[in-house]
């Protein structure tokens, strides 16, 4: 394990946290609609950059200048599409340790 897996996990954490932050924010305040939009600025930098991510995504949208709302149906998309690319890598995964196996019970 190196020392650079601690600072990993962290920024991981961090992003995770942010990005709950943002989502928790808006549901929160019920602004699920164009209609319940409300007015919105990121209290920091980590914040900033998942309500940047989530409005190029179109999960948050704006209705007037400073103004938005979480769109539940693009975040559902949204969060099937982040699960659905990893299941490429769950399955070259699978089968490099399947290989794996094999070789060793040859040997």
């Amino acid at each position: 394990m190196s020392h650079s897996d601690p600072i990993r996990a962290g920024i991981v954490n961090a992003a995770a946290t942010a990005r709950h932050r943002v989502r928790a924010h808006f549901m929160a305040l019920h602004a699920i609609t164009p209609g319940d939009a409300i007015e919105y600025r990121p209290p920091g930098p980590r914040e900033l950059k998942e309500f940047q991510t989530l409005v190029r995504a179109g999960v948050i949208r704006q209705t007037a200048p400073g103004h938005y709302w979480l769109d539940m149906d693009r975040l559902g998309a949204e969060l099937k599409r982040r699960e659905l690319n990893k299941v490429p890598i769950a399955i070259a995964l699978s089968l490099l340790v399947a290989v794996g196996v094999l070789f060793l019970y040859r040997w």
